[in-house]
Order: structure tokens, then C-alpha cells, then sequence
């Protein structure tokens, strides 16, 4: 499938594009025919960005606690 750029409407073809710019996780492609910068998929940076959120998030609770899955498991099979 070949990504439609949003401004000239021409379809591009991967191997056509020569920049390529990336802010943290985010991608953006330049249109070899406008030279218009562009995301491929809004959603997928979305999700990108939130499953980042999410792993800084779990990692910051086990930093300030100390309380990991490990752990968890550990103290369950001792109580049983």
C-alpha cells in the first residue's frame, strides 16, 4: 500500500522517500513531490505514546515502592 501524501495527494512510494525525521518516538516523512512533511499514522503514534506512558508509569511505582511481579509471586508461594 502506498501512503498518500496529505497535501499534493500524489501517491508515494517508500523507496522515493529521502528525509525522514523522528522526534522521540514520532516519524515524519518528507513528499519527494511538495516536500511537505508528513506522520504516516496519527493512531499508531498515539498508541506508541501511550504504551510509553504506560511503561514510564509502571517502572516510576516499582523505583518508589520496591514492589515488583517477582516479589508479588515470591510472597504469595511463602504464604502458601
Amino acid at each position: 500500500m502506498k501512503p498518500t501524501c496529505p497535501s499534493c495527494q500524489n501517491k508515494i512510494n517508500s523507496t522515493d522517500i529521502i528525509n525522514t525525521n523522528k522526534k522521540g518516538i514520532f516519524i515524519e516523512k518528507q513528499c519527494p513531490s511538495c516536500l511537505e512533511w508528513f506522520g504516516l499514522n496519527k493512531t499508531l503514534e498515539v498508541l506508541k505514546t501511550a504504551v510509553v506512558f504506560r511503561n514510564l508509569c509502571h517502572f516510576s511505582i516499582i523505583k518508589k515502592t520496591g514492589v515488583t511481579h517477582d516479589s508479588i509471586f515470591r510472597l504469595q508461594q511463602s504464604i502458601s
